[in-house]
């Protein structure tokens, strides 16, 4: 009775029961459940990154086919990736360019790449850049791997464990074959141009036209395989930035805080720098003409320096006396200094891998501490090249002869175009045909069409039917001559093209035996003349090298007037104490 009076006069205890039992079955739910949400938040998680990866891995696929893709759609499309994977990383703490902007001279403060340095999102202009680095990025993968080290210091770099450490003799010995490889696949040119072209208005940024170094951009310079020497410099070093290697264009300080005056390429490996001359196109020989000379022994043997005299024939313009304080040069495009492509390279993994960020302040402060460097600056002409790449485009849009004048220098290379796939496949590594894809070898060799096949295209129909040549309605004989004879012209520069970097794939892939017939026979031994002969000239002469033709090897590297001859010179002077 009792009891019962109890539980009814005490309610409390019997809703407390009901809500302590609901809570425990509550709890032993939640404790249940948790597994199940941590496998959906897991999966969520994973379908994210995934999505993000995909994007990543999309940009990077079309970036891999620009050659052959409608820019303008591929542009938009990998922006559009790109920005779609920015979003989901939004940037994280406080961000701010490096402190080496303020050695910017004034006039380049308006290049396009400076004013969007914090930016977080891609723009189709981004596009360009990516390309390039993509590009430099294969050529480290395969560039070498057949050829190995320069005869002339191989030996040498065998020698280097014990002084160098084995990881910096690596680097320093992939650094000799990319700058090998740079010497061997950009024709040299001259800084000053003399060939005909149209008149252009002023430039902005005191910039004129055709200029040295600027006149063209590095990816233009890598497409065209031609340059002048800091054009080939600029190649060379961001090779090395995609190998993970650190180096710059030395300087000479200018009277009066004026800019100072281009030299070499400097190296670094540990605390020394190693000196590679992109003009006379060989590293610059060390003591007793043994090795390759670093900027302390430049400094210290005055001897060094003075044997890149030839005597009798040139002169080098810089001795010990005036290398005693250089200034360090950053090659570095605008786009990397900028918070965006930092924050990509870090999300790049895998086969997608490449160097897009370049941390300025790091490397200002590394070339800082080798003695003979008193002043770390970045180099003006990626400003340059940028400010000139977008007045060249508005000249272009606004005067028909420039706009001709561009089409007939090197329309041949516009994405779309055969040689211009050939010549990326090449540059990628892909010589030989895989499936369905055609390699870079049977590209080029589709090129060079029969030369009775070219003069007989103006009077034969069915010739221009097969290679597609069709009358537009209405166009007069006169103006269908025209087209035809200029049609012509391009076939005969691409097969000429074509020819000579066939030639450089036999020799980059070992096959010397092939690569001299080519250079001798297909380019050299063609009866019209072609931009490429000095540089066939000079791949022939090192062609020969590897058969041990040296006598012949020399004998060429002696051609007079050939853009590269001060250098030839040296090397055939090397070569002689090597026999």
């Amino acid at each position: 009775m009792m009891r019962t009076e109890t539980l009814q006069h005490r309610p409390w205890i019997c809703c407390s029961g009901w809500l302590l039992g609901c809570l425990t079955l509550l709890v032993g739910c939640e404790k249940h459940d948790d597994p199940v949400r941590d496998i959906q938040q897991r999966r969520q998680a994973q379908q994210r990154a995934a999505h993000e990866i995909d994007n990543l891995r999309e940009a990077h696929r079309l970036v891999s086919q620009l050659a052959e893709l409608n820019q303008e759609a591929a542009e938009q499309r990998i922006v559009s990736f790109l920005n779609t994977w920015s979003d989901s990383h939004p940037a994280t703490g406080n961000w701010s360019p490096t402190a080496l902007t303020a050695s910017i001279e004034p006039r380049l403060k308006d290049a396009p790449g400076l004013r969007a340095l914090d930016a977080s999102r891609f723009v189709p202009s981004d596009v360009e850049y990516l390309e390039l680095n993509y590009l430099l990025r294969q050529v480290t993968k395969w560039a070498g791997q057949a050829t190995g080290d320069d005869p002339l210091f191989a030996e040498w770099l065998s020698s280097l464990e014990e002084r160098l450490g084995s990881e910096g003799q690596f680097r320093l010995r992939q650094a000799s074959q990319l700058f090998d490889w740079t010497i061997r696949n950009i024709a040299l040119e001259p800084l000053e141009l003399d060939s005909p072209a149209p008149p252009i208005a002023r430039l902005p940024a005191g910039l004129t036209f055709r200029g040295p170094g600027y006149r063209q951009t590095t990816l233009e310079t890598l497409m065209r395989s031609s340059g002048d020497p800091w054009q080939r410099a600029r190649v060379f070093i961001q090779l090395c930035r995609q190998a993970g290697i650190d180096a710059c264009l030395l300087g000479l300080p200018g009277e009066n805080a004026s800019e100072p005056s281009e030299w070499l390429v400097g190296v670094r490996v540990g605390e020394e720098l190693f000196l590679f001359e992109p003009r006379l196109g060989i590293p610059v020989p060390g003591p007793d003409q043994v090795g390759i000379a670093t900027l302390g022994e430049a400094r210290e043997d005055a001897s060094i320096l003075r044997r890149l005299n030839v005597p009798g024939w040139f002169d080098y313009p810089i001795d010990a006396e005036m290398v005693q304080q250089t200034v360090a040069l950053l090659d570095a495009p605008p786009e990397s200094l900028s918070q965006r492509m930092a924050r990509l390279e870090a999300g790049l993994t895998g086969e997608t891998r490449m160097m897009l960020g370049y941390d300025a302040t790091a490397s200002s402060e590394a070339f800082k501490a080798i003695p003979g460097i008193t002043a770390v600056q970045l180099w003006s002409v990626p400003f340059e090249a940028q400010i000139y790449e977008a007045a060249l485009a508005e000249a272009a849009e606004n005067d028909l002869n420039i706009a001709a004048w561009q089409a007939s220098e090197w329309g041949m290379l516009t994405p779309g175009f055969p040689l211009a796939k050939a010549r990326w496949e090449h540059l990628v590594g892909d010589f030989d045909s895989e499936g369905q894809e055609e390699g870079a070898r049977i590209l080029y060799m589709q090129l060079r069409h029969p030369e009775f096949d070219i003069d007989d295209l103006e009077f034969n129909v069915d010739l221009q039917r097969s290679y597609g040549i069709r009358r537009q309605l209405g166009q007069s004989n006169e103006e269908f001559s025209f087209q035809i004879r200029r049609i012509q012209e391009v076939m005969r520069v691409a097969k000429r093209a074509a020819s000579y970097w066939l030639s450089l794939i036999h020799y980059d892939t070992g096959d010397y035996e092939n690569a001299r017939n080519w250079f001798d026979k297909r380019v050299l031994g063609d009866e019209q003349r072609s931009r490429w002969e000095a540089a066939a000239r000079y791949n022939l002469a090192r062609s020969l090298e590897h058969l041990g033709d040296l006598e012949r090897a020399e004998e060429l590297y002696k051609t007079i007037d050939a853009p590269q001859e001060h250098g030839n010179r040296i090397r055939a002077r090397l070569l002689s104490r090597q026999e």
